[in-house]
């Protein structure tokens, strides 16, 4: 298998691990805050720990290796993950917020510069493009199936699942490592 499917295929299943939580997201957090600034800030929290921590995972992933790095990626958000299943709390929430914001602050840098590390040069743009498309597809598949899931089963198989993908997502990042 080419390079460049694994990593698509890598970015794919992660994407939709990750973006499985995101249709039920305020719902949730809602349920165990009982408010919706507690949903606002859950999500401030993520954001600042993936935003700041960026350059500098990234700088981490060009010393040490974009897989290697990218597979402590997979494992921390599943984790993060499957510890959505036991919250009880809003400061549980958090926490979980701020771990899922340091392993999505990895892996997003470490994906894009693999992916420009396997495109030859004169097609970036347009492999970069169909990684978009497949990261875009992976997001609306999880959005439908994570609302399914909620509304008929319940949050917690949601969760599952997404811990689950996430593990699973290491695979194609294996076979890579294996290659080089």
């Amino acid at each position: 298998m080419k390079k460049l499917v694994l990593v698509i295929l890598w970015g794919t299943l992660f994407t939709f691990a990750v973006e499985l939580i995101a249709p039920i997201y305020a719902i949730f957090v809602k349920d165990i805050s009982g408010d919706i600034l507690s949903v606002g800030f859950a999500y401030a929290i993520y954001s600042i720990v993936l935003a700041t921590l960026q350059p500098f995972m990234g700088k981490i992933a060009d010393k040490y290796g974009r897989i290697k790095l990218s597979i402590f990626a997979n494992m921390i958000n599943s984790f993060g993950l499957f510890g959505y299943i036991f919250i009880t709390n809003i400061f549980h929430v958090y926490f979980i917020q701020a771990l899922l914001g340091v392993g999505s602050s990895i892996a997003a840098p470490s994906q894009q510069a693999m992916i420009a590390d396997v495109t030859s040069k004169n097609k970036r743009g347009e492999e970069f493009g169909y990684l978009n498309m497949f990261l875009g597809y992976s997001s609306a598949i999880a959005a439908i199936l994570a609302g399914v899931i909620a509304q008929f089963i319940s949050f917690q198989v949601v969760f599952l699942i997404g811990g689950l993908v996430a593990l699973i997502s290491t695979i194609p990042l294996i076979m890579l490592r294996n290659r080089n």
